[in-house]
């Protein structure tokens, strides 16, 4: 993804078409965990749900080389985001994926290879911090809305954990199904995992609004 467009994207937030995310169940998510050497009791596992109701894969202008996975708790949100729209009170969660070829800790640089099915782990990223970006990396972002579409989340960047893509399709009428487990902090209510199955939502960059409006 090029730098403006990705910066447009993330620093928006904006949520894609999709479809219904079922509630997850502990098999569901046990691989990503693994992967972690996360171990969590059922009531930290009852205070990480995230109920989102769509999951999309979103990319822009055909490349296949980076797409946004988005999590949302409002439905329609596709075609809200090629109209320019963003919905108040709106909860969710992006994953930026990207597969570097080699070590590089240029974040602009990193999408070097074509995605493909696999575990995407999470890198660090603030304003202060990039890389390491190596083999398939994401870098997750959380939105809460206010009534004016104020993003007030505060679990910051995302420490430690990642998404397993089980099947990737970036064509029209492709997508992707997986799990995902994240960690913003030490508590339980800082966890966030899930299962999901995301359809294709396709834009071209020249056809976004310069300003997205709150409605």
């Amino acid at each position: 993804m090029n730098r403006s467009a990705s910066l447009l994207i993330l620093s928006l937030s904006a949520w894609g078409c999709g479809t219904e995310v079922a509630t997850p169940s502990s098999s569901e998510v046990a691989e990503v965990l693994a992967k972690q050497g996360v171990s969590l009791s059922n009531e930290e596992l009852q205070a990480s749900l995230f109920h989102p109701r769509e999951a999309i894969l979103l990319t822009l202008n055909g490349d296949n080389r980076s797409a946004l996975l988005m999590l949302t708790d409002k439905p329609g949100a596709c075609a809200r985001f090629k109209q320019g729209k963003i919905a108040p009170w709106e909860k969710g969660i992006t994953f930026e994926l990207g597969k570097a070829d080699g070590y590089t800790e240029d974040w602009a640089e990193a999408n070097a290879l074509p995605l493909d099915a696999g575990f995407y782990k999470v890198v660090h990223h603030d304003d202060t911090s990039a890389g390491p970006f190596q083999d398939r990396w994401t870098i997750v972002f959380t939105a809460e809305r206010d009534g004016q579409c104020n993003n007030t989340s505060t679990l910051g960047s995302a420490q430690s954990g990642g998404v397993f893509l089980q099947s990737l399709d970036l064509g029209a009428s492709g997508g992707g199904q997986g799990a995902y487990y994240v960690s913003f902090g030490a508590t339980a209510s800082q966890q966030r995992f899930g299962a999901f199955e995301a359809t294709p939502c396709h834009i071209n960059i020249e056809d976004l609004p310069p300003v997205f409006t709150c409605e």
